[in-house]
Formats: C-alpha cells, sequence, structure tokens
C-alpha cells in the first residue's frame, strides 16, 4: 500500500501580526488577479504548482512591479489536485491587497499564506470590504503612498 502525503511542515507559516506582516513584506500592493495556470515543477510540493498573474494597481509598500507573478506550491492539473495548507487561494477577475516577498526566481510568494491574499472589494462583481476598510480592521494607516 502507497500512502501519498504533503509534509505539513513545508507549509508552516510564521504567526505575525497584520502591521509585522506589513513591515517584513517587500512589497504590499492592491492588484487584480488577470490569469493563473498549474504545471508540473519538478522542484514544487507534489511536483505541482500554481502561477498567478496579478495587473497592480497601487503600492502600499515597497516599489510596483510592471509585471507580478506569485507561485505557489499545489494546484488541480489533469484530474489530480495537491493541496498545501497555508497558501492563498486567489479569483480570477478580482482585487487583492497583497503581501509579498521575492520568491528567489523571479517571482514572488505571498508571506502569511490567506492571511497575506485579503480579497476586496471589485467595482462590477460581488461585492467585498474596500482597500480603507480593510487596512482600518488590520489596523495599517491608510496613508501609505
Amino acid at each position: 500500500m502507497w500512502l501519498w502525503f504533503a509534509s505539513s511542515a513545508l507549509a508552516l507559516q510564521v504567526q505575525m501580526t497584520p502591521k509585522e506582516r506589513f513591515e517584513r513584506a517587500t512589497v504590499v500592493l492592491v492588484g487584480e488577479v488577470t490569469s493563473s495556470e498549474v504545471l508540473w515543477e519538478p522542484s514544487a510540493l507534489g511536483g505541482m504548482e500554481t502561477h498567478v498573474w496579478v495587473a497592480p494597481e497601487r503600492a502600499l509598500r515597497g516599489a510596483l512591479p510592471a509585471v507580478l507573478q506569485i507561485n505557489y506550491p499545489g494546484g488541480e492539473l489533469g484530474g489530480v489536485r495537491v493541496e498545501v495548507d497555508d497558501t492563498p487561494s486567489f479569483v480570477q477577475d478580482r482585487r487583492y491587497l497583497l503581501f509579498l516577498v521575492a520568491d528567489g526566481r523571479g517571482g514572488w510568494s505571498v508571506l502569511g499564506g490567506p492571511d497575506g491574499a485579503l480579497r476586496l472589494d471589485t467595482p462590477g462583481q460581488s461585492p467585498g470590504p474596500t482597500l480603507e476598510q480593510t487596512l482600518a480592521r488590520l489596523g495599517i494607516a491608510s496613508g501609505a503612498p
């Protein structure tokens, strides 16, 4: 009998406050998910990795990148699904407040798992919290550049 499981140690995240997450992130921005794809990647957990592209709108910390690719382990491809705890989930054409760090491969990783990718109100879509409401809930000053 073969058992296939992903080590939870690879998905553990350090607990931090929203202010600590803001200070540790290289880039904090608002952006809209434009597309995504799942690929078999030899370096990824379980061999599967999701790539998400985001159109950046506004930087709250760091420089606003022209192109933004977020990479994280797991996904679904060809009827096979690899789930990894502490990874964010994204919906295309939705806006997010993102806390990011460079992944060392030319892309970005979300700092704090699901807590580092917070869905915002998207005009023309189902309503959600505004950026200002989200920043106030997190205790982060909305006067960021």
